[in-house]
């Protein structure tokens, strides 16, 4: 059986090649920048490409949008730790 990619949202499955799909057909075409992830800002996607620091801080913007005390201690290491975790206990 082929591995698959899957994100859990409230109990709805979405496959990885699906929202890879939703947002390329969003993305604006126009935009020559050859990074696949651009900054969004004031309701735009802008031509800037997202940077490292960025992607460094979604886990402690997730968590701060959980309301969760302790936001700024969570860190690209705690998503790896957990996909590692998750990988083990489904033995991928």
């Amino acid at each position: 059986m082929p591995l698959q990619a899957k994100i859990i949202v409230e109990e709805n499955e979405m496959h990885a090649l699906q929202l890879y799909r939703q947002y390329i057909s969003v993305r604006p075409k126009e935009i020559k920048q050859r990074r696949f992830f651009l900054t969004y800002r004031n309701g735009r996607c802008t031509a800037q490409p997202v940077g490292k620091n960025t992607f460094g801080s979604i886990p402690s913007r997730i968590a701060k949008y959980l309301g969760y005390a302790d936001a700024k201690m969570y860190t690209g290491h705690c998503l790896r730790r957990t996909s590692a975790t998750l990988k083990m206990q489904v033995q991928i």
